[in-house]
């Protein structure tokens, strides 16, 4: 400091002191908390403005918010700035809310003040002496429960009233709190445009009086307002808001005075805040105090920075009761023809009838008035060729499926020719087995003996194909073990085991339709292939030129080899 302004100081502090001294008061109270404006710790709140949009009920907040203040506590004659006593100031707050009921919402902030500067040794060259100051230590407990009179989303604008209640736990004499119990209500309104929030402030702050040399603080009005814009979300950012607002408090005594000894704190905040995930959230804000000469309420910069947790219950999802249902069928009463009866839905809930007495229901039945099995559909099969008589063009006769069920006339059963064994019949099966019935014995004789008068054909593959019913899994075993059922039958009789193969292709290579009972039974088949030496399937002969054929000229092409004794061909 130079000589002029340590005499300058000298005078000032002995003017105050003089003037103090006539007052009877003394000038080293203290009893200041030298941050006026504190943050708000609610929910949906501004920086350190109140709003008034309830969060939802059972909402839990927790947050830690760090607060750099520079320039608070300045030595000055007049407009002339002499010093800043306390250059610095960073605090830290606990802060945490809870919203148990919709009109209500308390909150705690636990602050605390990590390290401030102290340059009082500035006043050692006025002759003042006075104590230094903790540069550590806690501030004012804050109490804060917050009543919603309007609600925002509902009324014109939203109204809250928050009863703040600040206990002098913190260091009055370092400026860390008030001398008293301090009683700040406050009441905000809120209005919203879309995406816009407006908030307006407005409250009083009732203390004991505090001194520091000329510097007296009482009751004060606070008045703030402020403005919120919601962005939108951005990959794991949601609910991004940017933020301005403005707050002052002004004595009570003497409301807006440009006094130095009582002065009117006044700062305009901006910042930016967003949800992180679900539950995290950060803030970062600046301000300064309106002034050109900072000090007590006005400072020269001011950082804030805030991490924060925010637990919202989930919304129910309204659960609509389940429909009635008397007969417990799982068909609503609304849609129960038989409301009393229990019945499938494909019944329209009715109880299935079954008229035949076959144990088919009607509804599944294609002859619910004849007698029949599953596989058939429902209806009989009066030949047993596994084709049901309503289908079977020969219903009295069993013929292969191949020829609708009729028998084969005037062609051999069993035909040599280039690349299978062919067979105008089928062999037949036990329902979802693999034994061989009976009458396809004949047919499977007459396959013996077409190899027996053909030895060097070969080898031979068992072909297996089943209709579409069932698991495919299941179909490709069933189909396995009926080719292997027919390979065991030929060389029981006398077939070289040698010269057989066996696959299963379950339902994969289908010949005709499986929605129907007779297309079923011409996919359930046994097919003969002929492979040739190196186990491939034969290749078809070349075919000849219209009217032309193979082999030396005049020369017929082979015809297919029937088994001997077949009946001849007529022309």
């Amino acid at each position: 400091m130079t000589h002029v302004g340590k005499a300058a100081a000298l005078a000032a502090v002995a003017l105050l002191t003089a003037t103090a001294a006539r007052a009877q008061s003394n000038i080293d109270a203290r009893g200041i908390e030298l941050v006026p404006n504190q943050p708000s710790p609610f929910a949906r709140s501004g920086i350190t403005l109140d709003g008034a949009l309830a969060a939802p009920v059972g909402t839990l907040r927790g947050e830690a918010l760090l607060d750099w203040n520079s320039q608070i506590l300045s030595l000055s004659l007049g407009n002339q700035k002499l010093g800043n006593l306390v250059p610095y100031r960073f605090d830290l707050h606990l802060m945490f809310s809870w919203t148990p009921l919709a009109f209500l919402e308390v909150a705690v902030d636990l602050p605390a003040t990590l390290v401030q500067g102290s340059n009082f040794s500035e006043l050692d060259a006025t002759g003042l002496v006075v104590p230094g100051i903790n540069t550590t230590g806690l501030n004012d407990l804050r109490i804060l429960p917050r009543i919603f009179l309007l609600d925002a989303e509902k009324a014109p604008f939203g109204a809250a009233l928050s009863l703040e209640t600040r206990f002098p736990t913190g260091n009055e004499q370092s400026f860390m709190g008030a001398n008293t119990v301090v009683f700040a209500p406050r009441l905000a309104l809120e209005r919203g445009f879309g995406p816009v929030r407006i908030l307006l402030n407005a409250g009083l702050v009732l203390q004991g009086a505090g001194q520091f040399i000329n510097l007296y603080v009482q009751d004060q009005l606070m008045l703030g307002g402020g403005v919120i814009f919601r962005f939108n979300d951005a990959g794991a950012f949601h609910d991004i808001q940017a933020m301005a607002e403005t707050v002052t408090y002004t004595p009570l005594q003497t409301p807006f005075t440009s006094n130095t000894s009582t002065p009117t704190p006044w700062e305009v905040l901006v910042g930016v805040r967003t949800r992180i995930g679900r539950i995290f959230g950060a803030e970062l804000d600046l301000g300064r105090g309106i002034t050109s000469t900072p000090g007590y309420g006005r400072e020269a910069f001011r950082l804030i920075a805030a991490f924060r947790v925010d637990v919202e219950p989930q919304p129910k999802v309204a659960v609509p009761p389940p429909p009635l249902d008397r007969d417990h069928d799982g068909v609503p009463d609304e849609l129960d023809k038989c409301p009393d009866e229990p019945g499938p839905k494909e019944n329209d809930g009715c109880p299935d009838v079954d008229t035949d007495g076959d144990g088919i229901p009607d509804r599944l039945d294609a002859c619910p008035r004849e007698p029949g099995s599953r596989e058939m559909d429902g209806c009989p099969d009066r030949d047993g060729d596994q084709i049901p008589d309503r289908e079977d063009k020969c219903p009295d006769e069993p013929g292969p499926a191949e020829n609708d069920g009729c028998p084969v006339v005037g062609e051999p059963l069993v035909q040599l020719e280039t690349k299978r064994i062919r067979i105008r019949g089928s062999v037949l099966f036990d329902t979802g087995m693999a034994t061989i019935l009976a009458q396809s014995y004949p047919l499977l004789d007459e396959v013996v003996q077409v190899l027996k008068d053909n030895p060097t054909i070969g080898p031979v593959r068992i072909e297996g194909n089943t209709d579409s019913r069932g698991s495919r899994p299941y179909n490709l075993d069933l189909s396995e073990r009926r080719a292997k059922a027919v390979e065991d039958y030929l060389v029981k009789h006398g077939i070289k085991r040698s010269r057989l193969r066996t696959i299963g292709y379950g339902f994969d290579h289908p010949v005709a339709t499986n929605e129907t009972a007779l297309g079923r039974a011409k996919n359930r088949r046994v097919e003969f292939r002929l492979l040739g030496p190196d186990g491939q399937e034969e290749q078809d002969m070349p075919v000849p030129p219209a009217g032309k054929a193979p082999g030396p000229p005049g020369q017929k092409p082979p015809e297919p080899v029937p088994f001997p004794g077949a009946p001849a061909k007529t022309p």
